[in-house]
């Protein structure tokens, strides 16, 4: 489904909340001017959730998040790929872009100050012809839009060498995480290009997305399961930090996917 297109049985919602008729309060209720309160943001059609953000199709509905069942579920399936030794990234990567699975990797935003308000997901995004990180996160704060770019490095492989120094499994995402950032330094408009063509028709994209800035770019590895971080590992992966690099492991994943499952805040 287009979300970036509405079904006549939404437009008088949607026609409201724009004309100003309705807006909302710190607690995200929808007030109308009359100050009558309306029901909670999330109680509305999922069309309208998805239309009036940013990047209709690429919306992170936090709705999802309190079907604890279905979470649990996603989280049962996500133990039993990555617990596979024949799981490949890309594999997983096939298995992530189906179904409710956007979830898991919205998690990741856990790690941010942002997200927390309003979040996309954005799979395989292009930066020009060649490169295609696996996925592109947006997310907002009260200071506006950031991203982060998420790369799928392996499961099960060589993470770290002897000396302590990063493995193979590890530099192969670290060096293309170097060529993206050249990329958008120079290329940002090529960038901005893509990313509008997502928006609905006749709107521009946020301010702070129209430059390019990198205090409000992030990069993400996922590689390995929690018993490959061993001590110097660890220490390796908080000096990527300084560069806007998180290293994370894939049991990370349900970590985070748990405690926003579990948050009582609307995540994203």
């Amino acid at each position: 489904m287009d979300y970036r297109k509405i079904s006549n049985k939404v437009k008088k919602i949607v026609n409201e909340f724009e004309d100003g008729q309705y807006f909302f309060d710190e607690n995200e209720m929808l007030i109308s001017k009359k100050g009558i309160l309306s029901s909670r943001f999330w109680e509305y059609p999922v069309e309208f959730r998805h239309y009036i953000s940013v990047f209709p199709n690429k919306y992170l509905d936090p709705i999802l998040l309190t079907d604890k069942t279905l979470v649990k579920a996603l989280i049962s399936d996500y133990k039993k790929e990555i617990e596979n030794p024949k799981t490949t990234e890309t594999v997983l990567l096939r298995w992530l872009k189906t179904g409710n699975r956007e979830v898991i990797i919205g998690s990741v935003l856990l790690n941010y100050t942002f997200g927390h308000h309003q979040a996309f997901l954005f799979e395989e995004f292009s930066l020009g012809t060649t490169f295609r990180p696996d996925f592109l996160l947006l997310g907002t704060s009260s200071d506006g839009f950031s991203m982060v770019f998420v790369e799928l490095e392996a499961i099960y492989g060589r993470l770290k060498l002897g000396d302590g120094n990063f493995g193979e499994v590890i530099r192969k995402g670290l060096n293309q995480i170097e060529d993206w950032k050249k990329y958008l330094e120079n290329h940002y408009s090529s960038f901005k290009v893509e990313l509008e063509k997502h928006l609905k028709d006749g709107d521009t994209l946020p301010k702070e997305l129209q430059y390019y800035n990198a205090n409000r770019i992030h990069y993400v590895i996922i590689a390995g399961r929690r018993a490959d971080f061993n001590e110097k590992l660890r220490d390796r992966k908080l000096s990527l930090e300084k560069d806007g690099i998180r290293l994370l492991h894939y049991d990370n994943l349900i970590d985070y996917t748990e405690l926003f499952m579990n948050e009582k805040t609307n995540m994203y």
